[in-house]
């Protein structure tokens, strides 16, 4: 049996953020009645992967938060959490950064989604999304306002302002890292959560050790899982670093081009 996992933002997802559903629903019904097991690993939130993925949320395994949550069908997720007594922390390392956030600083918990307007914008798009999955977006000035666990924290800087707060992080005694994520985002995780620990941790749960491995990807943020996987698949439009990485295949296709389902279906 074979585990399939597939980041979304520039792998499975158009640029759009879309996917051609049909064609989806088809290869996973094929891909399940083999025995197989089929797993989204994304920088995006769980409530925003359920959103998207409504139709077949029970059939699939899901890895958010670059890996601070896991969640296997029809299970409850299992969150790795940056507590409250953190949040202070990770307010004065980001005041100390000098690069202005394009997109302002957001947080995610459980059941809510908190934005510093402060900080820099909330793109209208983001916040006709978000709304409904959340709710209310709550408004505060910093982080350590919040008194719950928080599953991420991300915001959006320049190639140059992402590179700062990833140094800041990897230099500061906090048990914290910053990894880039999807839509040229910056994630503040705890220190071990990345997309490969997070995948074992789920097939560990699922008792699938002992399967084949099977993953694609674009960004860096994919580089723990790609290099966890016995099989790992970068996109003709991934990352220079992991295009020339002799341990990963590169297909031919873009996430433009269906590049994951066109490979996924040449398997069946």
């Amino acid at each position: 049996m074979t585990v399939l996992v597939t980041d979304l933002d520039g792998t499975f997802l158009n640029d759009n953020a879309t996917y051609e559903a049909n064609r989806f629903g088809r290869v996973l019904k094929t891909w399940l009645d083999q025995g197989n097991l089929f797993v989204i690993a994304t920088g995006r939130e769980l409530k925003w992967v359920e959103t998207k993925f409504a139709d077949y949320v029970d059939q699939i395994g899901i890895v958010a938060s670059n890996g601070a949550v896991t969640k296997l069908p029809q299970q409850v997720p299992i969150a790795q959490e940056i507590s409250p007594t953190l949040l202070r922390g990770i307010d004065e390392l980001l005041a100390t950064v000098k690069a202005v956030p394009r997109v302002g600083v957001r947080a995610y918990t459980a059941q809510h989604m908190f934005f510093l307007p402060k900080t820099g914008p909330l793109e209208p798009e983001v916040r006709a999304f978000m709304e409904p999955i959340y709710g209310e977006i709550l408004e505060i000035d910093r982080l350590s306002e919040i008194k719950e666990p928080v599953t991420t924290v991300t915001a959006g800087w320049s190639v140059e302002g992402s590179a700062e707060v990833i140094s800041r992080f990897a230099a500061s005694e906090l048990p914290l890292r910053a990894t880039t994520s999807g839509n040229g985002s910056i994630d503040i995780l705890p220190r071990d959560v990345n997309k490969a620990t997070a995948l074992e941790r789920l097939l560990q749960q699922a008792n699938r050790t002992d399967e084949v491995v099977m993953a694609f990807g674009d960004g860096m943020n994919d580089l723990e899982m790609l290099g966890y996987a016995d099989v790992a698949y970068v996109m003709a439009n991934g990352d220079a670093e992991l295009l020339s990485d002799p341990r990963f295949t590169t297909i031919k296709w873009t996430n433009r081009e269906n590049g994951v389902l066109q490979q996924w279906e040449s398997l069946l």
